[in-house]
C-alpha cells in the first residue's frame, strides 16, 4: 500500500504541475500577447488619426492652388482692382470652398485684402490683427526662396484654437516668374472641424491647449518627451485606452493635442475567455487525474492479484 500511496502521490503531482503551468502559460504569456496585439491596433487608429489631421492643411492647399496662379489675382495684389474684388472675393464663393478666411499681401508686405466669414450674420468680419501681423512680419512666413512652394500647417497667434492654413506665393497662371505677394487661406479647428474627424475616424475626439498671452504657442501641460513619434497611449481604466496626438505648427512648435478614448473590446473578450479556459482547465484535470487514479489501481490490484495466485 505504501508503494501504491507514492505511485498515486506521482501520478497526481504530475498532472497538478502540469496543469499549473498550463494556467501560467494562458494566463500570463497569451493574454498578455493579445495585449500587445490590442495596443499596437490602437496605436495605428491614433496614427492614423494623425495622418488625417495632419494632411487636412494640404486638402486646403490643393483646393486654393489655382487662387495662387492665376492672373487675375496677379494683377490684384498689385493694383487692387475693384472688379476683381466684386466679381470673386464674395461670402458665398469662400463658403462653397469651405475656408473660414482668406488674405491678399503684396510684395511690401501690406495687406491688399483680407475676410474672415462670420456664418451667424453671412457677411465677412475682419481678420484677427495678431494673424495679420504675423504674416505681414515673419520672415519665416512671408519669404519664399522657391516661389513654387507652398507653406501649409497649423499656426496659433493667441486665440482659443489654432488655424489650419496654407500660404501661396501669387504667380501668374503659367506658374512661372516673379511672385507679387502672397495668397493665404485657412480654417479654424473648432468643434464643427473635431464633429467631423469624429464622424470619419469614429473616434470620440476632444482637443487640449491652453490659450497663451502675446501670441506664443499655447502652454500645454503635457512632457512632450513622453511622446513617441508625437503619439502617446495609456491605460486609462479596464475597458479604455486614453490615446494623445501631439501636433506642432510651422515653426515646429507644440501647437495642441488631441485626446480620444479607445475601447479595450479584445482584450477584455479574451480575459472573459481566459477564466472560463481556466475553469474548463482545472476541472478537465481534476476528473482526468481521478479517472487515470481508478485505472492505475485497478490495473495494480489485477497485477498484484496474479502474482499471488
Amino acid at each position: 500500500m505504501r508503494l501504491e500511496f507514492k505511485v498515486y502521490s506521482l501520478i497526481c503531482g504530475s498532472l497538478c504541475v502540469a496543469a499549473l503551468l498550463l494556467w501560467t502559460l494562458i494566463t500570463f504569456f497569451w493574454c498578455e500577447e493579445f495585449d500587445h496585439f490590442e495596443q499596437g491596433a490602437a496605436l495605428e487608429n491614433l496614427a492614423k488619426l494623425k495622418t488625417m489631421i495632419t494632411l487636412q492643411p494640404e486638402e486646403i492647399e490643393k483646393k486654393l492652388n489655382d487662387y495662387s496662379q492665376w492672373d487675375d489675382v496677379y494683377r490684384f495684389v498689385q493694383d487692387h482692382n475693384r472688379d476683381f474684388e466684386k466679381s470673386n472675393l464674395l461670402y458665398d464663393v469662400l463658403k462653397s470652398i469651405n475656408i473660414d478666411f482668406m488674405i491678399f499681401i503684396n510684395n511690401k508686405h501690406q495687406v491688399i485684402w483680407a475676410g474672415a466669414l462670420d456664418y451667424e450674420s453671412t457677411s465677412f468680419v475682419p481678420v484677427p490683427a495678431p494673424l495679420l501681423d504675423l504674416l505681414t512680419t515673419n520672415k519665416e512666413l512671408y519669404s519664399f526662396p522657391d516661389p513654387t512652394k507652398k507653406k501649409s500647417g497649423f499656426l496659433y497667434v493667441g486665440f482659443d484654437m489654432p488655424f489650419m492654413i496654407t500660404i501661396h506665393p501669387v504667380l501668374p497662371s503659367s506658374g512661372k516668374g516673379e511672385a507679387k505677394g502672397l495668397f493665404v487661406a485657412g480654417r479654424l479647428l473648432n468643434q464643427q472641424f473635431l464633429q467631423r474627424m469624429q464622424m470619419i475616424s469614429k473616434l470620440e475626439v476632444r482637443s487640449l491647449y491652453s490659450p497663451s498671452v502675446g501670441g506664443e504657442p499655447p502652454l500645454l501641460t503635457e512632457t512632450y518627451n513622453k511622446f513617441k513619434e508625437n503619439i502617446l497611449l495609456q491605460d486609462k481604466d479596464d475597458l479604455f485606452y486614453e490615446g494623445k496626438v501631439l501636433f506642432k505648427d510651422l515653426f515646429g512648435r507644440p501647437v495642441f493635442i488631441l485626446e480620444t478614448k479607445l475601447t479595450k473590446n479584445l482584450s477584455d473578450s479574451l480575459q472573459r475567455v481566459s477564466k472560463k479556459f481556466n475553469f474548463f482547465l482545472l476541472f478537465a484535470t481534476v476528473f482526468l487525474c481521478s479517472l487515470f487514479v481508478g485505472i492505475l489501481r485497478l490495473w495494480i490490484f489485477k497485477h498484484l492479484r496474479k502474482k499471488s495466485e
